[in-house]
């Protein structure tokens, strides 16, 4: 578990944030069903949603579809998965067309140069697989703002103690329904951002705990511990990520900031300075976590577990995206 703040009024100050905004990323990429090893995937759906940590709010969301180049044709495992079609992406824009359209959505919100921003992804493989490979696909310089992020699943499991799931059961774990299509990239986002939310409500102040490693070398020296690891992304331990703050990623030079935002950034230095930095983020009330995750998995898989636990107020809403293993019962 995450320990507190020895600072009890941190939480809930408006300079003491490490971002001003959030971007929620989660796209959507060509697929077969069985991906071949060497399967280069492109990107096909490029959503976000804008989250203002201080008002705490999903304040705008930004969402284009992309043409492939090396595979035009979806496969029908990928359709029947994501949803979208042939037609969709025939007529969609090419990536590096939409890449500079989300860059000018950043700017129309002042990302980057007024405010503090970071992306934030449900795992390693948007950025470090995804955006990478799509990158090097299209020929163009890997974009300055997805060199670090926030990966969701290790936020998550040092805020709450629980290992993150499938986004559906990971809800159902903190009380919340998944709404929309699964698989759709931009209602992904958007339920990544409510449990975001969630969390930032609770106290979670993020940090960004991930980052690409462009060089070759680096990924050389970077060997994958697990079958399903990168080379290409790297772990951000807390230490790393607070000694980094002179200039970190998303942030604005004391040059363009008003005297005002330049304060502030100096009380937030003060204010890292006197906590360790595994003490960034404030433990919410522990979930019941064993019970509760047999439950969420019960009725992910379909089963009228209601009547069993009447007082959590379970609803009737099933999620239909996860399958049970053949382990038997949990």
């Amino acid at each position: 578990m995450a320990r507190q703040f020895r600072n009890n009024n941190f939480r809930g100050m408006r300079n003491q944030y490490h971002f001003d905004y959030l971007v929620v990323v989660d796209f959507e990429a060509t697929c077969e069903k069985e991906n071949p090893e060497d399967f280069q995937h492109e990107i096909i759906q490029f959503p976000a949603v804008l989250i203002d940590v201080h008002r705490q709010k999903i304040i705008d969301e930004f969402n284009s579809y992309c043409k492939p180049k090396l595979r035009p044709t979806l496969s029908r495992f990928c359709t029947e998965l994501t949803g979208i079609t042939q037609e969709t992406v025939t007529q969609a824009p090419d990536f590096t067309v939409v890449l500079e359209e989300f860059k000018r959505w950043l700017d129309s919100h002042g990302l980057g140069t007024k405010y503090t921003f970071s992306l934030v992804a449900d795992g390693f493989c948007d950025m470090g697989k995804f955006l990478y490979t799509q990158c090097k696909l299209s020929g163009i310089e890997y974009p300055y703002f997805a060199l670090q992020w926030v990966d969701i699943r290790i936020l998550f499991f040092h805020f709450y103690g629980v290992r993150w799931y499938k986004l559906a059961v990971t809800m159902e774990l903190i009380g919340e329904r998944f709404t929309g299509t699964l698989h759709n990239g931009l209602d992904d986002s958007k339920n990544i951002g409510t449990v975001l939310l969630k969390m930032l409500h609770g106290g979670a102040n993020p940090i960004q705990n991930e980052k690409i490693l462009l060089d070759l070398t680096d990924q050389e020296n970077n060997p994958p511990s697990h079958k399903y690891d990168l080379k290409t992304v790297k772990h951000i331990n807390p230490r790393e990520f607070f000694a980094s703050q002179s200039q970190p990623v998303g942030f604005v030079s004391n040059r363009s900031r008003t005297p005002e935002q330049a304060s502030n950034k100096e009380n937030w230095f003060r204010s890292v300075s006197r906590s360790p930095p595994d003490t960034y983020m404030k433990t919410p009330p522990p979930v019941p976590k064993i019970n509760k995750l047999k439950i969420a998995m019960r009725r992910a898989w379909g089963e009228n577990v209601d009547d069993d636990y009447p007082s959590l107020n379970l609803g009737n809403v099933v999620p239909n995206s996860v399958k049970p293993h053949t382990s038997g019962k949990l």
